[in-house]
């Protein structure tokens, strides 16, 4: 009965050191893993930065690509109502063009008329 007891407690005694040993082995790969996690959130931080200084530079691009389309909107307006301007003189010159081709064509004929007499 001794003998067989002794045998039982040998018996679980390797089997707890199997267990512990498993442990440890698990310890280990669970140590690795988070070394491994730990050693990929460190090289992604640079990259993460990285991407927001570009981030930051497209912004800033972005604002003077609007202030430059505001600039060229603001000129293509004045450049509209300098062109109605100018379309609107260029009506007055043509209807006076008109006026003094009228009066040329009246004054031809009172010439005209005048030479008979």
């Amino acid at each position: 009965m001794i003998q067989q007891e002794t045998k039982e407690v040998i018996q679980t005694s390797n089997n707890v050191e199997k267990y512990i040993d498993n442990q440890k082995e698990s310890v280990k790969a669970t140590v690795f893993s988070f070394t491994d996690i730990l050693s990929s959130v460190e090289n992604i931080t640079p990259l993460i930065k990285s991407t927001s200084d570009y981030v930051t530079e497209m912004v800033e691009y972005k604002d003077e690509t609007i202030s430059k389309i505001e600039s060229v909107n603001q000129i293509a307006g004045e450049n509209l109502a300098v062109v109605e301007e100018v379309s609107s003189s260029s009506e007055e010159l043509s209807a006076s063009s008109e006026e003094v081709a009228s009066a040329s064509e009246k004054l031809s004929l009172l010439a005209e008329e005048l030479k008979k007499l």
